[in-house]
């Protein structure tokens, strides 16, 4: 990984999304909607517990579509 924070979370976020894609191309479902309310992502949940809770929901809610309620709702939920 590189020095910078920016480029750490970038390769993260695609190496994220890369498994997803993967996923859902074995499940068969690729050409569904890749938005659902699945469980947070490592990163998030990362986020959520160093403390990072507002930028957890918004990355939450890029990851899956949900809205804020919802998201809120969730990482509240890996807060307890």
């Amino acid at each position: 990984m590189s020095g910078d924070p920016a480029v750490n979370h970038l390769l993260k976020r695609v190496a994220e999304l890369e498994e997803r894609i993967a996923r859902l191309e074995q499940d068969g479902s690729a050409t569904g909607s890749a938005r659902d309310s699945s469980e947070p992502s490592a990163f998030v949940r990362e986020l959520a517990l160093s403390g990072n809770a507002v930028q957890a929901i918004h990355e939450y809610r890029e990851e899956s579509g949900v809205g804020l309620k919802e998201a809120k709702r969730r990482i509240d939920a890996l807060l307890k």
